[in-house]
């Protein structure tokens, strides 16, 4: 009975060890689960080997146990040494591209970049579990270059702390740290995260000033209606956060990389958009937002800054029956209509939505840039600009066949001189606190900032040109390679063994 019990017990003992391999293996970041499972593992093979001590006294001190010791031991020194090997290997790895297109290898800009970068640096990946081996992939080329770069997986479905904690919108995101300071990478492809990298590698924060004094939303309000989130955001991407108001202050700071302002409730005295004019004419970029007034025009002096490049935003209403938020009738529109060749959102998907929104458009202008649309609403008749305010109010909205303007109609845009850049939106309350939770407005927003300062360090790279050079197999062919693997390859080496198996035996 005992003997019978004490076998079981190896059997259960050698069962665990096969489950401790199984989840080293397959879940090494459940630590816990895998660290608990080994320790009671360990534990039954000591309390077995104190049960079955005297059949295992036997054993030790038989010629056959002192041969397997000599070469375990000599085993274990074996794999010591392929340990160390394999350690130096992984901390400078070397890999072959042998793609025509280099399609497993950075360009020379990236490389350049990364080898610059003389510190440690850290990617945390928040991803699903499944987008893991994906993500690892494009991390591994970053690791061949620079092996102390330290890459950490969170799985954002376990771990919604984590992701909470660290300002993450969408998944999947890497975090990239070095420095100190952070910057989000929402893109995964090589150009966004070695942009990520030049810009944790300048030294001195890109000053942004936000307007103060004339009703726009406050950074430092937590309210519904402030932008304090949109703040956190800023401030947590490295940017040097500074409101002024233009009323009482002289000067715009010449080391300001953008002017933004967002949302205006009052309108601007002639110094103060004469100063602003002036400011982007010697080379500042502005970021701008208006809202619909249905109490009429307000901002017609600040309104001419954007006039002279060519940019009209006109007090309307912007009405999307097609896509639109839920009980908004239409004004305030879901927008996925994005212009892939801006920059702004060549990689982004949204969508956005806009809660009541002015419609722009491109007008002749006195200095020379490009107009470009980032977004648009649906076209005709889905959509269209409402020009009657009585409509609005009523809200009995129909387009008027010569009054109002038919869709596509445009709700961000850019322009792009010699020396500055604007980007102006037409609304500005898609940013507030309220909608802290819709990720993609405040994406949306980030890249436009990005673009206006020339923050999109590298547009592109000098990639390799893709050759196109299809093999065509014919049907016997496919035949041969078929057999050859299945049948031919898998019988020659079983008659290989059989036939060595049978030398050994006569020997």
């Amino acid at each position: 009975m005992m003997s019978g019990l004490k076998i079981l017990g190896w059997i259960i003992n050698a069962i665990l060890y096969l489950v401790v391999i199984a989840l080293w293996i397959s879940i090494p970041d459940e630590l816990k689960l895998c660290l608990s499972i080994t320790v009671v593992t360990l534990i039954l093979t000591i309390v077995m080997v104190v049960l079955d001590r005297e059949r295992l006294a036997v054993i030790y001190e038989s010629s056959q146990f002192t041969n397997f010791a000599q070469a375990f031991t000599a085993g274990i020194l074996l794999f010591g040494i392929l340990g160390m090997l394999n350690y130096f290997a992984w901390k400078n790895p070397i890999q072959w591209d042998v793609t025509g297109n280099n399609t497993y290898t950075l360009t020379d800009q990236t490389i350049k970049i990364v080898k610059n970068a003389k510190e440690d640096m850290r990617f945390l990946v928040f991803a699903k579990r499944v987008e893991f081996n994906q993500i690892k992939t494009l991390t591994d080329l970053y690791f061949f270059e620079k092996n102390n770069i330290h890459r950490e997986y969170i799985d954002v479905e376990t771990r919604p702390d984590l992701v909470s904690s660290n300002n993450v919108l969408k998944s999947p995101t890497i975090i990239v740290e070095y420095q100190g300071r952070r910057e989000h990478v929402t893109v995964l492809n090589e150009l966004s995260i070695t942009n990520a990298i030049k810009k944790l590698s300048l030294g001195k924060l890109p000053m942004i000033v936000f307007t103060t004094g004339h009703g726009e939303a406050s950074l430092e309000s937590e309210e519904n209606e402030g932008i304090s989130h949109l703040g956190g955001i800023l401030k947590n991407s490295n940017y040097n956060v500074v409101q002024m108001n233009t009323a009482t202050t002289k000067n715009i700071p010449q080391e300001a990389e953008a002017l933004v302002i967002w949302g205006p409730r009052q309108g601007f005295r002639k110094d103060e958009v004469q100063r602003i004019d002036e400011w982007v004419a010697a080379g500042g970029n502005l970021i701008i937002a208006f809202d619909p007034d249905l109490n009429g025009e307000k901002f017609p002096e600040l309104k001419n800054i954007l006039l002279k490049r060519g940019i009209y935003v006109s007090n309307d209403l912007v009405v999307d029956r097609l896509k639109h938020v839920n009980g908004s009738n239409g004004t305030v529109p879901m927008v996925d209509r994005f212009n892939s060749t801006s920059p702004i959102v060549k990689e982004f998907r949204g969508p956005i939505f806009f809660p009541l929104v002015s419609s722009i458009s491109k007008v002749k202008g006195e200095l020379e840039g490009t107009f470009t649309t980032v977004v648009s609403s649906m076209p005709f008749p889905a959509s269209w600009a409402e020009k009657s305010n009585a409509e609005v109010i009523e809200g009995k909205v129909v387009f008027t066949q010569g009054k109002d303007t038919p869709g596509p109609i445009t709700l961000a845009a850019t322009w792009e001189g010699q020396s500055s850049r604007v980007s102006v939106f037409g609304n500005s309350t898609f940013l507030i606190n309220t909608y802290k939770k819709f990720g993609e407005n405040f994406i949306f927003f980030s890249n436009a900032l990005n673009w206006t300062i020339e923050q999109d360090v590298l547009i592109s790279f000098n990639l390799p040109v893709v050759k196109q050079e299809p093999v065509f197999i014919s049907k016997p062919q496919l035949g041969i390679i078929f057999y050859f693997s299945v049948i031919v390859a898998p019988l020659t080496m079983f008659g290989l063994a059989f036939m060595f198996y049978r030398r050994r035996a006569v020997l």
